[in-house]
């Protein structure tokens, strides 16, 4: 009986080790991956695949299970993305130690995006999770570990191609702490938000529903905005609803000043108070795909320090009501 049992155990090992054949690079791995989003819907989610040789893709409309066939012998970085969310990375090392004939090999991965909380500014600095061929067990092992060591140079392109696949579109909508970006806006330039240049760059919140979207705008400097969109989007039109004194001060503070500078990944908000004799500057870094962070003269700080030391005089830190609603129809 206790030779009978083994010999399953002793004919999978067989079947391994006789397979010793063809060089390292043949055959492929048939990665699969179950992606959760906390909190929100998985619409937006996506992914870019990041090969150590080769040219990089991205991957959108992605569902909840992500099947991808890499080949073996090189490694891949991926990322997973969705606006809102801190993106997270996955190294894949498909390398088989060796000289073997097996061709096919698969292993599953779980992968899930968090939304950060109020007044949290973190990102991950590498990978988070780590897949590679286990020479004991045989077969490719998933390992999680926020400690993942991986190749610097595979992150250093992950930054370049995360750039690169920001999204292009003439209007940019950063999701929830967001902003809607004209057309004629060039890219990486400064605007000093205010009554002339604020039709420009606007502080936005979006919520989507199957026909239409509608964008909440905080600070609207007009009574009646309206930013020309080209074909598919519809123009844009803001439709103000005011309380007796929702933005007046928030536009004539004189002691605050606010600087935007947007790229396609984020927009950074630096803003400098001067009262009492003395100066604090201010910076919100909102990254499309990612967190959003808060500093204060350099240092980061929580999302309460920004909010209540930019607050005009007379305005509560965090207001309850929206002035401005923005209502689009595809």
């Amino acid at each position: 009986m206790k030779n009978t049992l083994l010999i399953p155990a002793i004919l999978m090992i067989a079947l391994a080790t006789s397979t010793l054949a063809h060089g390292e690079g043949a055959g492929n791995l048939q990665l699969k991956v179950d992606l959760q989003i906390e909190a929100i819907l998985l619409d937006e989610a996506r992914i870019i695949l990041l090969p150590e040789n080769g040219e990089t893709t991205l991957l959108e409309n992605i569902g909840t299970t992500i099947d991808l066939d890499l080949d073996l012998g090189t490694a891949y970085l991926i990322e997973f993305q969705r606006p809102g969310c801190v993106s997270r990375q996955l190294m894949v090392d498909t390398r088989v130690p060796g000289i073997t004939t097996v061709t096919s090999f698969a292993v599953l991965a779980n992968m899930k995006l968090v939304v950060p909380k109020r007044g949290q500014d973190f990102e991950f600095d590498g990978p988070v999770g780590y897949i590679y061929f286990n020479e004991v067990a045989g077969a490719f092992i998933y390992h999680t570990d926020l400690r993942v060591v991986g190749e610097q140079a595979m992150i250093g392109r992950m930054s370049t191609e995360r750039e690169r696949f920001a999204q292009s579109d003439a209007v940019v909508v950063l999701p929830k702490r967001g902003y809607i970006i004209h057309p004629d806006y060039e890219y990486g330039t400064k605007v000093t938000t205010g009554m002339i240049n604020a039709p420009m760059v606007h502080l936005t919140t979006r919520e989507k529903s199957e026909d239409q979207f509608t964008q909440i705008a905080e600070v609207v400097p007009v009574a009646a905005v309206t930013l020309h969109v080209p074909a598919p989007v519809a123009p844009i039109a803001a439709v103000v609803e005011l309380t007796p004194t929702a933005t007046l001060a928030v536009m004539f503070d004189p002691s605050i000043t606010e600087e935007l500078t947007v790229s396609r990944a984020r927009v950074i908000k630096d803003v400098t108070v001067s009262r009492a004799g003395r100066t604090s500057m201010y910076r919100k870094v909102t990254e499309h795909y990612g967190a959003v962070y808060y500093f204060k003269n350099g240092v980061s700080c929580s999302e309460y320090v920004y909010q209540f030391g930019t607050a005009p005089l007379g305005q509560p830190a965090f207001p309850t009501m929206k002035c401005t609603q923005v209502t689009c129809s595809r």
